[in-house]
């Protein structure tokens, strides 16, 4: 099994030769349909990849400046480096920010267990890929 990185990227290929291999133009309606589909599910579980991750660099950049992972990469915050490696615009990069700010979840300090979150549901279904408005959400921090 190699590193996560790299079964991601196995996963983009596969995508990849999918649908340079499909006849889209060709295709029936209930095959463009299930498609669709498809393609929604895959977003939905990217979406909540992607918070998962920026949750924990989010967290990783709660320290000095200069040891902060953003820092480090030649940006400003979290959000700047969700930009820059992602390739998404401004405001799709503060929206995956601000919801693994949501998702955050404090550690006891007596036990070291991890605590409820805020959106424990919201956290879930992003975890699960089955959250229908993933990536259009609009968390907004109390």
């Amino acid at each position: 099994m190699g590193s996560l990185a790299q079964e991601l990227e196995d996963v983009d290929r596969l995508l990849a030769e999918a649908m340079g291999s499909a006849d889209i133009a060709r295709a029936d309606e209930s095959v463009l349909l299930d498609v669709v589909r498809v393609l929604g599910s895959v977003q939905r579980r990217l979406d909540g990849a992607v918070v998962a991750v920026m949750e924990r660099i989010v967290e990783r950049d709660q320290c000095e400046r200069d040891g902060r992972l953003s820092t480090r990469a030649g940006c400003r915050d979290a959000a700047e480096l969700l930009r820059r490696t992602l390739l998404a615009d401004g405001p799709a990069s503060r929206r995956y920010v601000t919801a693994a700010g949501a998702m955050h979840r404090e550690v006891d300090i007596t036990s070291g267990a991890p605590l409820p979150g805020k959106f424990p549901e919201l956290a879930a279904a992003l975890a699960d890929g089955c959250c229908p408005w993933a990536g259009s959400w609009h968390v907004r921090s109390r």
